[in-house]
């Protein structure tokens, strides 16, 4: 289950799941990092489970520093006292992260360990970068007759911020998005005003075009609208969000 969310929280910042290898247990990590496979992966680096069952991160980080790895290994532990922390340094991790934790605080410890790590984020050109496209991806929505009706007397200050964090999630960035207050914040203009999928889909091509016109890569813009097209239900207050 802790790889599962682990590789989850990994896809959501961008990084393609072609690019994550999980293993099962610490005994497994050398013999990866040999075999044809491994060398192939060009592994970057390694986040270990300090607790696993054949053989625990502690022991497996050892082996690989004495082997003379020195990709960055980063323990998920639950462990936080200072002889925990001790013993983490000692066994040759580079970092740790303390759990139970955050998507945010997972891409600030990549990024604090790999210096050529980029996340989608970081690839785009960062906030300056978001915050050009959110204001032109509203000029556009504005001078659409179809849609434009839905911002009349909407405090748009307020809706570009909100749409600046939206899209900083969509890329990878390190802000975090609440999908429930999503649903709420939609629920009268559905309920009062007709919002439905076809206006939906005209927002999402008004941002198509925006990053298209901005030069982004294709497979960056395929991740930004994968993430729009999955709040959909959210939007249209659909399924459990109704």
């Amino acid at each position: 289950v802790n790889q599962i969310i682990l590789k989850a929280m990994l896809e959501s910042t961008g990084i393609d799941e072609k690019g994550i290898h999980c293993l099962s247990d610490g005994s497994h990590v050398e013999s990866f990092l040999d075999s044809p496979w491994g060398k192939k992966f060009d592994t970057t680096l390694i986040l270990m489970d300090v607790v696993m069952t054949e053989m625990n991160g502690d022991i497996a980080c050892k082996k690989l520093r004495e082997k003379g790895v020195k990709l960055p290994i980063i323990a998920t532990t639950g462990a936080s006292t200072k002889k925990d922390i001790s013993v983490l340094k000692n066994a040759g991790y580079n970092d740790y992260l303390l759990k139970p934790f955050h998507k945010a605080q997972l891409v600030e410890v990549i990024r604090r360990n790999m210096s050529l790590a980029q996340t989608l984020f970081e690839e785009i050109g960062g906030q300056a970068a978001i915050d050009v496209v959110v204001d032109t991806f509203y000029d556009k929505c504005l001078q659409d007759p179809f849609i434009n009706h839905f911002f009349k007397g909407m405090d748009m200050h307020r809706q570009i911020l909100k749409q600046r964090e939206f899209l900083g999630f969509a890329f990878g960035g390190p802000s975090e998005y609440n999908h429930r207050q999503l649903a709420e914040a939609h629920r009268r203009i559905v309920l009062r005003e007709g919002l439905n999928e076809q206006h939906f889909d005209a927002v999402a091509n008004h941002l198509l075009a925006t990053l298209d016109g901005r030069n982004v890569p294709k497979r960056l813009i395929k991740v930004a609208l994968e993430k729009v097209a999955a709040l959909k239900p959210q939007v249209l207050c659909q399924g459990e969000y109704a």
